[in-house]
């Protein structure tokens, strides 16, 4: 789930888990990034919500020929 809810806490929902996709200045690939994280999350397809998720924040610029995720400030 998305959002935190009645029944979803706050750290299992995909707000909760952004923090968890922060890294520092730079580029890391995108296979290198779930798999930094992926016991964190219950599957690829919560993972590439919260890709999404921070890439319509603007805080991470993905360049989809590269493959590699680019952090913005």
């Amino acid at each position: 789930m998305i959002t935190p809810s009645k029944f979803i806490p706050l750290k299992d929902s995909i707000i909760g888990k952004l923090p968890l996709l922060r890294r520092g200045p730079g580029e890391i690939s995108v296979h290198e990034l779930y798999m930094s994280v992926a016991e964190k999350f219950e599957g690829i397809d919560e993972f590439l919500f919260a890709v999404d998720v921070l890439y319509l924040l603007d805080k991470i610029d993905i360049n989809f020929e590269r493959g590699v995720v680019n952090y913005v400030e």
